[in-house]
């Protein structure tokens, strides 16, 4: 399994050389750089974040902050992503993210927007938000990648093929966020979309640990409960 670093950058970051320099000597080996967000909003550093991402020989990939609640809203959100991708240059050999965290959608919704993405080309999908909304299923029969935001551990505690460990790593003077490819599709270009495990196995599994454990510390108890008058007599 690969685990190389990987940034997220915005608008809240530079676009300037100096910038993306210091990210690749922080070990980064990728970049995924928002372009749009909703149907009206346009990264207007993305072209100089590329440019420079791709000029230090970091993988660049991209993502759309995701405001839609229909299939109709996400085909639509989509599309104007798709725009956006095509006009900054960036390859189907990228990762195209759906990042997702502030509004609800259904599962075929969450599906439509990679929709026009696939039909021109863009294989690598993948879904972003933090760790409460995959355990809480939200994503559950989601297609593609799922890439976890969860800070303050050290290993992410949801299976994921890229994990956001931190926002606030200081890159040249400014806070940025960083993250571990597990596939290397985000940094290396090889890896596979396949999962091994979907979210609805994986909170399968959680909840079945969960009642293992509750069984079997209502065996220890349920032990204790007839073995304590014998332990009372051999003590007293």
């Amino acid at each position: 399994m690969t685990k190389n670093l990987f940034a997220d950058v915005s608008s809240h970051q530079p676009e300037t050389l100096n910038y993306f320099q210091q990210l690749k000597n922080a070990g980064c080996k990728g970049v995924v750089v928002k372009l749009t967000e909703g149907t009206n909003y346009t990264n207007p550093k993305a072209k100089n974040q590329i440019a420079h991402s791709k000029s230090l020989g970091m993988k660049v990939s991209a993502y759309h902050f995701g405001r839609f609640t229909s299939v109709s809203g996400a085909q639509a959100e989509a599309n104007y992503f798709l725009h956006s991708l095509k006009a900054h240059g960036v390859g189907t050999d990228a990762v195209v993210v759906n990042d997702f965290e502030t509004t609800h959608a259904s599962v075929a919704a969450l599906n439509a927007f990679y929709g026009p993405l696939e039909a021109a080309g863009y294989k690598n999908i993948c879904v972003y938000s933090m760790r409460s909304w995959f355990t809480a299923g939200y994503f559950n029969g989601v297609r593609g990648l799922k890439w976890v935001a969860e800070y303050g551990r050290s290993n992410c505690s949801v299976k994921c093929d890229a994990w956001q460990y931190t926002s606030t790593a200081m890159i040249a003077g400014v806070a940025t966020d960083m993250s571990w490819d597990y596939n290397g599709l985000f940094t290396t270009g090889s890896g596979s979309t396949t999962h091994s495990q979907s979210n609805s196995d994986r909170e399968n599994n959680h909840q079945k640990n969960q009642t293992d454990a509750t069984k079997l510390a209502y065996c220890y108890s349920l032990q204790n409960l007839i073995l304590m008058p014998l332990y009372d007599k051999w003590l007293h």
